[in-house]
């Protein structure tokens, strides 16, 4: 199957009015979505927002949603948990985790890495547990051997964390290597998928990792403000809830506390059900779509705009150059010209880049996805031409 243009101009508003090639950061939501989550809202207004009618509602559509995340997953619906952001899954797995003086956890470098999945395990110094950085060459890659010794040489180390695919080169990390290297290890894995879920498939049992958390509102095309994530039948006891209330545990008869069974244990209060349901419309949509075909057509767009990129002399390209081992994500600088100086002058022309930084340093990114088209991409090209 191959993605009809002619119908996404229709299903994403903005496709009539600018050439967004940031979905790296966020995705425009489709008309699809937006709908959904606006009859939610009427419903709530025209029925009363906890009404019985209402409140069954969102039982229902909470179920539906761990569904679909499940199958996009290949996990079960039981090891979903809601949340507002990658930000706050991967924090709920930093300080759930009851951490033992002198235990290990293993990153990579921070120079290459998003501040979500770097600060937060840097924190736990506080609680005398020492982050091992594995050293990267220039794509954000480690060697595998080191990853071994490393948890050969340090019987301490109780959890491993990497991002799926980085936020700034697209690098793609050999993520179910490392997975049979932490289950071989009985070492905990967790993984970022915030670059991930929505542009590649990911099979969290293929790649055995303990815990995956990824927002709605990057590849998948959802809404800000919700999140998921994955944590396995397997490990979910390892975590302590961060937070309690009358959804996620019971008062016992002596006053203590019971926790309920996963994921509402996870889950205490409200979520962000307006979210939630825009972010399962949206799934929906991908779903029907096919990953696979996202794949094609992202790649497509983004070996067109890399070829043309190598051609011009002023332009130094980051990242790996082969297809399979990189996203759509492509950073790159124009000689004499500032990141964001180069950002602007696209904005200018009405194409949206981003600035982000590789080691310190800025770099323009461009991240098309699936209703992104060639002729956005050639019109950038033209415009970055002229920048000599």
């Amino acid at each position: 199957m191959d993605i009809d243009i002619n119908i996404l101009k229709e299903d994403f508003p903005i496709m009539k009015k600018t050439a967004y090639i940031n979905n790296a950061s966020y995705t425009p939501v489709p008309f699809y979505s937006i709908k959904a989550m606006t009859d939610f809202l009427v419903e709530c207004s025209l029925n009363g927002p906890d009404s019985p009618t209402v409140i069954d509602d969102i039982e229902k559509r909470i179920k539906k949603t761990r569904n679909e995340v499940a199958k996009l997953l290949n996990c079960s619906a039981n090891e979903v948990v809601l949340t507002q952001s990658t930000t706050e899954g991967l924090n709920y797995i930093a300080n759930g985790i009851q951490w033992r003086k002198g235990d290990t956890v293993i990153i990579r470098d921070g120079n290459h890495e998003h501040p979500a999945n770097h600060i937060p395990w840097l924190r736990l110094k506080k609680n005398g547990v020492k982050a091992k950085k594995m050293q990267i060459d220039h794509n954000g890659f480690f060697n595998i051997k080191e990853l071994k010794e490393a948890l050969d040489g340090d019987k301490k180390t109780r959890l491993v964390v990497f991002s799926h695919a980085l936020f700034n080169t697209g690098s793609i990390l050999p993520v179910e290597e490392i997975g049979r290297i932490t289950t071989k290890k009985k070492v905990m894995f967790c993984l970022d998928t915030a670059q991930t879920v929505g542009c590649l498939p990911v099979d969290v049992k293929k790649i055995g990792c303990d815990f995956a958390a990824f927002p709605g509102s990057k590849w998948l095309c959802g809404p800000l403000g919700i999140g998921i994530l994955y944590c396995s039948n397997k490990s979910f006891e390892k975590v302590e809830p961060l937070h309690s209330g009358g959804e996620s545990a019971f008062i016992l008869d002596d006053q203590s506390i019971a926790y309920k069974n996963m994921p509402d244990r996870m889950q205490a209060g409200f979520r962000n059900w307006v979210g939630m349901v825009g972010l399962s419309a949206s799934i929906r949509y991908i779903m029907r779509l096919g990953i696979n075909n996202i794949r094609k057509a992202n790649m497509e767009l983004a070996n067109i705009f890399r070829e043309e990129l190598k051609k011009m002399q002023h332009v130094t390209i980051y990242g790996v150059e082969e297809e399979n081992n990189r996203t759509s994500i492509i950073s790159f600088n124009v000689n004499r010209f500032e990141a964001g100086d180069v950002v602007k002058r696209l904005e200018e022309n009405g194409i949206i880049f981003a600035k982000r930084d590789i080691s310190k340093k800025n770099v323009v990114r461009a991240s098309p996805h699936f209703f992104n088209q060639i002729g956005e991409m050639q019109k950038a090209i033209e415009i970055i031409k002229k920048l000599q």
